[in-house]
């Protein structure tokens, strides 16, 4: 029985071995075609292996197959015949059909570069988008810009920027141009008959992300000027910056000192932004080409501020033909001279300066009487610091400007840019007599910035962009007085010496890849070698003498990512590493717009900052109140650190534009210089710690902006609500106060209107009034050196208000044609209705020896009083 089974199963294998070799002989295609047509050689097939074939004859008639399919399947031998013939099969319940094949998308890169019309300027932040897919990117600083395409797309974009007409442009995949230049027409011109409802120029534009804006400086242009156009007192008349005491000295925004914002102009940095005495500002209007302005929560490339960044790029220079600017005002002339140079170079060379030792002008009389403010008998108030006036001379006053920038493209791939500015303020003056007595008063005061940029750009691909710059800036901040005094029974002599000198070299490199539509990465190295020196000695009192020198390399990497069609975020990291305290700070930083509607996007920022240069207020026994620079160490000022909160919202309209940001910020290791009278003591006991107190701020608030941009006319209204506290251990018995720059409420209304040749512009700036604090007593106090000195007794620090700040100014330009050129004739007028706002208010103690003083104590109360009723007339001429 066992037998048979074994012989029973034998059979059925090979019974099955059979079956299946001759299965598998009949699915195996041995076949060899020569110039035969597909639906015979599909027909032939089919007969002969069982196929069942489904296709379109009309396609597949002209295909004529030459091939050997050698021990295929019918599965292989379709996928090698389709394929070779760029067909597509699919098997349905046993039947083949055959398709033509599905054309992949394949992705398309376009390299563009966004230049001005008439002078081939690069424009850099150009911004292009797409309205049918959402897509969206922008030029970099150079002008140059990245599209992904797919291969058989051809689409339509719009680019805008400001200052610039908007215009449309057709990307076709087969375009075989390397570069695509984009050239938009500049309005900064007179242009007659031009329908300016439909080729509306922008004012501003507010950015992706929450706290970024640009302003247009040409549509500046048209406001109230004191001077000529200063582009930080028109940026005082938006949002979140403060605007309200006539200055043009320091950027204050969201209520932060002015020190912890940077500004840079073509890479180097600008620590001092005035002329004048903060009149007006240190940096010409004409040679600016684009200003980006962050109130907070900026990306990571940027860093070494903990308040806000202003980054302002030069003009490169015109590439087509000599252009001349020339402006004339009551303070100054400007000169701007821009040359093309080998075809593809460019030099610009700008030089502004003041003319009052020639003729005083009654706007100059003005501003100096402001600067320069009478005390008692002989005494004044210069710029904030007693002087000894005793013949009530004016002191001669000077500045001037010098910028130079020459742009140089050393391939299609790389462009050399050097960029030079000088800006220094000058005041003089020497008195003296010999009649009854020798007496001799000599004073100097100058002050001023230096920088130098060199920036090398290489485009290594469509792809991928590198920046390489080697910027030097310097800061430099003297004062001198040497008084002399002698009769027959008395002399006596005195000498103030301060400087201030602070040199900064920088190196930066910095790489963006375009990965594709959704991702854009870049990555970069900022390195700084910082040199401070403070001198300030009194006769032979050394009151300070501060040498630092410090090394700071920080790294950055960030990517812009699109999520989606709706959802947009910058996510990087910053780490920051300074030798002078040995510590290595992490920066992580997020942004994100999210677009509710087509009209409404809603922005967020959250990101950690931190500053390594920091101005000290310092104010001494001579009178002197003077701020310089420290770098942060372990000892007495540790860097600042801050935390940025940001949330809001844009709804855009087709004429009016509403922006809402409400912010956080929470900042560490703030610094505070003590009284007058513990910097005397600390002078002659050499403990400096003893005079620098460390403390926090907290700064909370909201932004609006409500934007219309109609035809003609153009203007907003902003207003700002904010809350500004400080609190230290050791100040005001360790409770929180408000800053100096607390204020709470702040309005601005700015009209402008276009009819012809005539440009008219009003505004209206309203400040609730700043905190100050008031003496309530006095007393006598002994010196080491064994004198006695008044000293007053504050009340709660800051803990009175000014009175409100409101101010009506207005402007009227009239353009008109000179030959080929352009010129322009203005009138501005400053506080229209002649309000007596008030700088700060100050007190003095009444100098005398009566044993009933410190009983009833005397004060003097002084209101330093801003401009008053000022006009101003200009002209400018362009050929």
């Amino acid at each position: 029985m066992h037998k048979y089974r074994i012989i029973i199963l034998f059979n059925l294998i090979i019974f099955q071995l059979f079956v299946g070799l001759n299965v598998f002989a009949q699915k195996l295609i041995n076949e060899s075609f020569f110039n035969e047509s597909m639906p015979l050689v599909l027909k032939e097939v089919s007969e002969k292996y069982k196929f069942k074939f489904s296709y379109d004859y009309s396609l597949l008639e002209k295909v004529i197959v030459t091939d050997d399919y050698i021990n295929l399947s019918k599965k292989k031998f379709m996928r090698q015949l389709t394929s070779k013939y760029n067909f597509d099969f699919e098997e349905i319940d046993g039947v083949y059909i055959i398709s033509p094949r599905k054309k992949t998308a394949q992705k398309f890169i376009v390299k563009g570069l966004v230049v001005d019309s008439e002078s081939k300027e690069r424009l850099p932040y150009a911004n292009i988008y797409d309205k049918k897919t959402s897509y969206n990117t922008a030029s970099n600083q150079e002008g140059y810009f990245t599209i992904f395409m797919n291969n058989a797309d051809t689409a339509k974009f719009m680019i805008s920027y400001m200052g610039y007409k908007t215009r449309e442009f057709v990307v076709c995949s087969n375009d075989s141009v390397d570069v695509l230049q984009i050239k938009l027409e500049s309005e900064d011109k007179l242009i007659s008959k031009v329908d300016v409802q439909s080729n509306n120029i922008k004012s501003v534009d507010l950015g992706q992300m929450a706290g970024h804006f640009t302003v247009n400086p040409a549509k500046m242009a048209d406001l109230p000027v004191l001077g000529e156009l200063d582009i930080f007192r028109n940026l005082q008349l938006f949002p979140g910056i403060g605007g309200t005491d006539n200055s043009s000295s320091g950027l204050i925004i969201r209520n932060s000192p002015s020190d912890q914002t940077l500004v840079t102009f073509d890479g180097f940095s600008i620590l001092d932004l005035n002329h004048f005495f903060g009149m007006f500002s240190a940096i010409n209007s004409k040679v600016v080409k684009d200003i980006q302005i962050y109130k907070g929560g900026f990306e990571a490339k940027y860093g070494n501020r903990v308040s806000g960044m202003v980054e302002i790029t030069g003009k490169s220079g015109n590439l087509s033909k000599p252009t001349v600017h020339f402006n004339l005002n009551m303070l100054s002339a400007n000169l701007v001279i821009q040359v093309p140079l080998f075809k593809k170079a460019s030099l610009l060379i700008a030089a502004r300066r003041s003319y009052n030792e020639i003729v005083k002008t009654s706007l100059y009389d003005q501003i100096f009487d402001k600067v320069k403010s009478p005390i008692d008998n002989s005494y004044w108030l210069v710029n904030g610091t007693v002087r000894y006036l005793p013949n009530q001379l004016e002191p001669v006053f000077r500045f001037y400007d010098l910028n130079f920038k020459l742009n140089l493209p050393l391939s299609k791939k790389d462009i050399l840019g050097i960029s030079f500015y000088l800006g220094k303020d000058n005041l003089d003056f020497l008195d003296s007599t010999a009649v009854e007595y020798d007496y001799q008063m000599l004073e100097n005061m100058n002050w001023g910035n230096r920088g130098l940029g060199l920036k090398w750009t290489r485009n290594w691909s469509k792809k991928v962009f590198s920046n390489f710059s080697l910027n030097y800036s310097n800061y430099f901040n003297y004062y001198l007085s040497d008084y002399s005094y002698s009769q027959s029974t008395y002399s006596d002599t005195s000498l103030i010496y301060e400087s201030n000198n602070i040199d900064n070299i920088n190196l930066k490199i910095n790489t963006t890849w375009y990965i594709n539509k959704k991702h854009t990465f870049e990555i970069g190295l900022d390195n700084n070698t910082i040199n401070v020196d403070f001198l300030s000695f009194w006769n032979d009192n050394i009151l300070q003498d501060i040498r630092q020198f410090a090394k700071q390399l920080s790294v950055f990497a960030q990517d812009k990512y699109s999520v989606s069609s709706k959802l947009y975020l910058i996510a990087g990291l910053r780490a920051n590493f300074i030798s002078s305290s040995e510590v290595t700070n992490i920066e992580p930083r997020l942004s994100l717009q999210y677009k509710i509607s087509p009209l409404l996007n809603l922005k967020v920022s959250a990101g950690n900052y931190h500053q390594y240069l920091n101005k000290i207020p310092v104010k001494n026994l001579a009178g002197i109140n003077r701020d310089y620079w420290m770098i942060s160490d372990n000892i007495l000022a540790p860097a600042v650190a801050s935390s940025h909160y940001t949330i809001g919202f844009n709804l855009k309209k087709r004429f009016f534009t509403i922006d809402f940001e409400a912010y956080y910020k929470n900042t560490l290791n703030l610094i505070e210089y003590e009284s007058a009278i513990l910097n005397e003591i600390s002078s002659q006991t050499n403990d400096l710690e003893g005079v620098y107190h460390k403390g926090e701020g907290k700064i909370a608030g909201i932004d609006v902006l409500l934007l219309k941009e109609y035809g003609k006319y153009s203007g907003w209204i902003a207003y700002s609500l904010g809350k500004s506290l400080r609190k230290f251990p050791d100040i005001n018995n360790g409770q929180a106060y408000p800053s100096n720059n607390d204020q709470r409420h702040e309005l601005k209304i700015v009209n402008m209107l276009k009819l012809k040749n005539w440009n008219f512009a009003l505004s209206w700036i309203y400040g609730s009034g700043k905190p100050y604090t008031q003496p309530i007593g006095q007393y006598y106090v002994t010196l080491l050196n064994g004198k006695q000195k008044l000293i007053s007794v504050p009340e709660n620090k800051n803990s009175s208000r000014l009175p409100a700040f409101h101010s009506l100014d207005m402007s009227v330009n009239y353009n008109f044609r000179i030959g080929s050129g352009f010129a322009k004739v203005g009138l501005s007028i400053f506080n229209l209705y002649g309000r007596q706002n008030i700088k700060y208010r100050f007190y003095r103690i009444a100098e005398e020896t009566n044993s009933d003083l410190l009983q009833s104590p005397v004060y003097k109360v002084y209101d330093i009083k801003l401009m008053g009723f000022t006009p101003n007339v200009s002209f400018s001429i362009d050929f």
